[in-house]
């Protein structure tokens, strides 16, 4: 009794489930407190984005002052690339967690 979904047992398999979503709660609190930094224009704009996709910093050197579309561009650059860099850090780590599961790339 309790068999099923191929002959596993359905309880184990709930509580298998439950320690994944638990360890998945942890892992994304652990993600969110971490930061990525991403560079444009040769350092010249520096941003910092949590692992929770927010942008905790932008630095600008002086340098980048002179051309203000040139900044606009720039501070465009880094936001975007700190923001993919935030969420390559989040798969990476997911995937980690999610390895042994048998579950199709990106479900989670």
């Amino acid at each position: 009794m309790g068999k099923g979904f191929g002959g596993m047992d359905f309880q184990k398999m709930m509580k298998q489930a439950q320690k994944v979503q638990a360890e998945m709660a942890k892992l994304q609190e652990e993600i969110a407190s971490r930061t990525v930094e991403a560079t444009a224009g040769g350092g010249a704009i520096k941003v910092k984005v949590s692992g929770a996709r927010e942008v905790q910093d932008i630095v600008i050197d002086e340098s980048a002052l002179d051309d203000v579309e040139l900044l606009q561009d720039l501070i465009i650059v880094a936001v975007n690339e700190g923001l993919r860099q935030a969420e390559e850090m989040m798969q990476e780590e997911m995937g980690k967690l999610t390895q042994g599961l048998g579950l199709p790339p990106g479900l989670i």
